[in-house]
């Protein structure tokens, strides 16, 4: 469960920014959007939350460092000495960042436990990182890295010792630590080979093969997305999956179809229509549904970019309240996204402390993060008005040249 994420010097982010899905106290309204745990007692945590901006103001780099650090924990084990972290991008348009590390931190909490993991590196090597836990709310060391080989260790630190010497000055001890099973650092790879799911560059959006394995081998998951795709009024009924080999050697295929009825001077009539006969919101829609249903079904965390490419605004407007909805989200998966779709700009599906902006920094040309919090809209503001109108920020700026 993601409390918060911050990112510094990466692509267009030069300062520290932070993503947080802390509820802001004095906010009161959409309460079923709230996660409470005994994990956290300081406060309530979001269940969802969004990002608006112009196009080029950061908002895909937001989530975009979060995927990168995911990425680089899960697979910097495989680097070899003297291979180059080509993805780490500082910041370009200030001298002082592009001869600076990019520095990342996630809070979290895992198996009923908070930590905090801190990472800093450039293509050349990691320079710092970090990984405390917080039982009973007691700040506590697992392991500290500075200056790529120094080390400090709060427990096991012979054991930790030999991790760290066979640990390259480009890869991360936590990946490294994993690999020879280190039951500290496996509980936190989980969380984040397991646990979160980033969909922006890196590691590509779902396709419909997740959705159909789980139709195929889980009822109580079929279930389920028959029941969103019949909500979704799309007219399927039904959907029918028959796997297939060609050749063993090679991926099974599937022959997917969606059956649908019509009614006809009071005579019902069944169509069934191939699943590459949809339109691509239609095979979109049914490619996101499994892996949301895992997501809701284990309580893992989900980062999109653009989330409602090809979707309708209704549709997309349906994945949020599964998200927001205790009911179908009892186990506290979360949600984060960016989109274009200000229709979901509404009170009624998100709290203020959900909406978050991009937007460049004139002075700098960095991304600024921001919340709806840091404004005081009235009791009753339109949220889409007050966004499209400028009052927000975070929108394009067409100058006086610009003409028609």
């Amino acid at each position: 469960m993601l409390l918060e994420f911050s990112v510094e010097n990466f692509r267009s982010i030069k300062e520290r920014l932070t993503l947080s899905m802390l509820a802001a106290e004095e906010e009161t309204d959409l309460e079923q959007n709230l996660i409470h745990t005994d994990a956290y007692r300081e406060g309530a945590i979001l269940r969802s939350a969004v990002i608006y901006g112009a196009n080029a103001s950061g908002k895909t780099n937001v989530l975009r460092a979060f995927e990168f650090m995911v990425y680089f924990i899960a697979t910097s084990h495989r680097l070899q000495k003297g291979d180059k972290l080509i993805e780490v991008s500082p910041f370009r348009m200030d001298e002082s960042c592009a001869n600076s590390p990019s520095k990342f931190e996630v809070i979290f909490i895992h198996e009923g436990m908070k930590y905090a993991y801190g990472l800093a590196l450039d293509q050349e090597q990691v320079h710092e990182e970090y990984l405390y836990s917080f039982p009973h709310g007691k700040q506590q060391l697992i392991f500290e890295r500075k200056n790529t080989t120094d080390y400090e260790f709060g427990s096991d630190h012979e054991e930790q010792s030999l991790l760290a010497k066979r640990t390259l000055g480009n890869a991360s001890y936590l990946a490294l630590a994993t690999q020879f099973n280190y039951s500290k650092a496996n509980q936190v790879f989980d969380w984040f080979a397991f646990q979160t799911h980033p969909w922006v560059t890196l590691y590509g959006l779902p396709t419909f093969h997740h959705t159909v394995d789980i139709m195929v081998d889980d009822e109580n998951s079929r279930d389920m997305v028959m029941g969103i795709l019949k909500s979704a009024d799309l007219g399927i009924r039904d959907v029918g999956i028959n796997k297939y080999e060609i050749n063993p050697r090679l991926p099974q295929k599937y022959d997917i179809r969606f059956f649908r009825e019509i009614i006809r001077e009071g005579i019902v009539e069944s169509f069934d229509f191939k699943y590459e006969e949809e339109s691509k919101g239609t095979q979109r829609f049914f490619n996101l549904l499994g892996p949301v249903v895992t997501v809701l079904e284990v309580g893992a965390l989900i980062i999109a970019d653009e989330l409602e490419n090809s979707l309708h605004p209704l549709m997309m407007e349906q994945i949020v309240k599964l998200f927001n909805d205790p009911v179908h989200n009892p186990h506290g998966a979360q949600l984060i996204f960016t989109t274009h779709n200000t229709n979901l700009l509404d009170q009624r599906l998100f709290r203020r402390d959900q909406i978050w902006f991009t937007e460049k920094k004139p002075e700098t040309f960095s991304t600024d993060l921001y919340s709806l919090c840091e404004f005081v809209p009235r009791q009753d503001e339109d949220y889409e008005a007050g966004y499209l109108n400028g009052r927000y920020g975070a929108i394009p700026f067409f100058g006086k040249e610009f003409l028609f």
